[in-house]
């Protein structure tokens, strides 16, 4: 969230917060062009085709976690040792699964999850969204699940925004 934003205070106010970020986040990838989306890379070789396929992966697997309590190492298909191993190590193995997707399969993919990840946030009572997000395995220091999802879901969409804006514009 940006400076001026303030914290989304029920769901109507977390979905629309949700919307916002997630419209700026696709609104600037969308506009890159076919090599853009697959030439410029990191140091370590991160692309902005995997910076979007990394945030539908972790999308579909808060879906998952949200919906049907689906551990999120299973989701994201992740070994015990790159879980075991830190983010970095998921992340890079959830970059290797999904490597060499098309721009459009991407695109696709990522419209479709989220969707439905909005439909199972919609489905969350404002009453449910105040307990703790440990409960349902999204556990950041005691906070409720709606200021955890501000951060996994809306915050995820700025953070890699950002990376590809500084992979593409320098």
């Amino acid at each position: 969230m940006t400076e001026t934003q303030s914290m989304p205070s029920n769901g109507a106010e977390l979905l629309h917060d949700l919307d916002i970020r997630w419209r700026e986040y696709v609104v600037y990838v969308d506009g890159l062009t076919h090599e853009q989306w697959t030439v410029p890379a990191d140091p370590a070789g991160w692309t902005a085709s995997d910076h979007v396929a990394h945030v539908t992966a972790w999308d579909q697997a808060v879906a998952a976690l949200l919906r049907d309590r689906t551990p999120m190492q299973r989701t994201l298909e992740v070994s015990d040792a790159a879980w075991a191993g830190g983010m970095d190590a998921i992340n890079e193995e959830v970059r290797q699964r999904t490597m060499g997707r098309s721009v459009g399969t991407l695109k696709s993919e990522r419209d479709a999850t989220f969707a439905d990840l909005r439909a199972v946030v919609a489905g969350i009572s404002d009453d449910d969204l105040e307990r703790p997000g440990g409960e349902v395995g999204l556990d950041e220091d005691g906070k409720c699940l709606r200021e955890v999802l501000v951060r996994y879901l809306g915050g995820h969409y700025d953070k890699h925004r950002q990376y590809i804006v500084t992979l593409i514009e320098g």
